[in-house]
């Protein structure tokens, strides 16, 4: 059952401590809408959801708001008033919603302005489904993708590839990184049309049990810094994690708790200010930022303690992300 919260951040802000909603920590599959203006600090609020078979509320940091969308309910909006020092008048969850995010944290300086713009020029209000808004972007035509053949000590084989940091090689039909004690990274070098774009990659080693090593896909690749956004998987807390790289400096954006199954597909896409991991094909861990933009290169990057188990990906690819079809809003009745 989809059970609605309002939630306390949690987390010292570095790997891999990020900052994250107290749900995550209970939760492998959850939403959230991050109302801090301060990202840098593990200082506020934020409307979130979960499907799970009973509550999570805690009284403190998980307050639970409703599991009935339709039903009306004063004491939820007397809570998201009493904790966010707001005045809103709805009663249901999603006309709440709405209100909170349209009018209630526009008129108070704490908060940041949640609703995400994308490709298309569209607001969107997402909240582990989309609740109002346009449809998100579907794929376009015109997938770049790398297979790594053979073994080489040059990466790649389909693309044009830079060793941007660290040393990186073909080994029997995988990409393997072969450097231990930093962040390294690899740049396909076919430019995109757009910085609104998806990179992916199937993560086929990582090693085994808590070997600090992990690896994934990168987009909003600058083409001559080492700058990206990129998500991975970590088999050191069973978490799937979502960073960001600029000039090199590494800052964790989000994570969430996940069942790490290799080999398994990981993918990033950015879109606008909201940038998005998927394990399988499943959205993950979602989170806003604005610090990479107008970057239209995508590739690969990974860290690794020790020669013992150099991780490794294939089937690589990428694409632009356009604007989808007409939308009908699901909850048009009560928003």
């Amino acid at each position: 059952m989809k059970r609605f919260y309002l939630c306390s951040y949690i987390g010292s802000g570095k790997f891999p401590d990020s900052f994250r909603p107290a749900l995550a920590d209970l939760s492998q599959e959850f939403g959230s809408i991050d109302l801090r203006r301060d990202t840098t600090r593990a200082v506020g609020k934020c409307p979130a959801v979960a499907d799970t078979s009973s509550s999570l509320h805690n009284g403190s940091s998980i307050i639970l708001l409703t599991d009935d969308l339709i039903a009306k309910s004063t004491a939820m909006r007397n809570i998201v008033n009493s904790v966010l020092g707001l005045s809103l008048t709805s009663d249901t969850f999603p006309a709440l919603m709405f209100e909170l995010l349209t009018q209630g944290v526009l008129s108070k300086s704490q908060f940041c302005k949640p609703l995400v713009q994308g490709i298309d020029g569209k607001y969107r209000i997402i909240l582990g489904a989309q609740i109002y808004g346009p449809p998100l972007p579907v794929y376009r035509k015109g997938t770049i993708t790398e297979s790594f053949p053979g073994s080489s000590a040059t990466l790649g084989g389909d693309l044009v590839w830079t060793e941007t940091q660290g040393t990186w090689a073909n080994v029997s039909g995988v990409a393997q990184l072969q450097t231990t004690g930093g962040v390294e990274d690899a740049r396909a070098e076919s430019a995109l049309s757009t910085d609104d774009h998806y990179a992916q990659l199937a993560v086929t080693a990582l090693g085994t049990g808590t070997n600090p090593v992990w690896l994934g896909p990168a987009v909003r690749f600058a083409a001559a810094a080492r700058t990206y956004y990129v998500t991975f998987p970590y088999q050191g807390d069973d978490k799937q994690y979502i960073e960001k790289i600029v000039t090199g400096t590494e800052t964790a954006l989000g994570s969430t708790a996940i069942t790490v199954t290799i080999p398994g597909t990981f993918k990033i896409s950015a879109d606008a200010s909201l940038v998005t991991g998927y394990q399988d094909g499943t959205q993950r861990v979602q989170v806003t930022d604005t610090a990479i933009t107008g970057n239209l290169r995508t590739g690969i990057a990974g860290y690794c303690s020790s020669s013992s188990w150099y991780p490794s990906g294939d089937n690589f690819q990428a694409s632009d992300l356009v604007a989808g079809a007409a939308f009908v809003p699901k909850f048009i009745g009560m928003i």
